[in-house]
């Protein structure tokens, strides 16, 4: 996450956070093989996305995950709450 983003979900949004944690970092120091976009996006399997942040959650007793992604939930065993803005 960039630092100007970082910037504005403090500033703009208001949103503040104890910890956060990254997909595409996560796997990049790990060794999981990343690839990039013209538009700089990253890129791994889709399967090893999908299920990092479920993984995550259970690795680190988070009591609930909160997402706007409905097919991660079948990877999570942490209480999941689906965002539909």
């Amino acid at each position: 996450m960039t630092e100007v983003l970082k910037d504005k979900l403090k500033q703009q949004y208001r949103i503040e956070w104890t910890h956060l944690f990254s997909i595409a970092d996560y796997h990049k120091e790990i060794g999981t093989k990343v690839w990039y976009d013209d538009k700089n996006t990253p890129w791994m399997e889709t399967l090893t996305w999908d299920r990092t942040k479920g993984n995550y959650c259970l690795e680190h007793d988070i009591d609930l995950h909160i997402d706007d992604t409905e097919r991660y939930c079948r990877y999570f065993l942490t209480p999941f709450l689906l965002y539909k803005s």
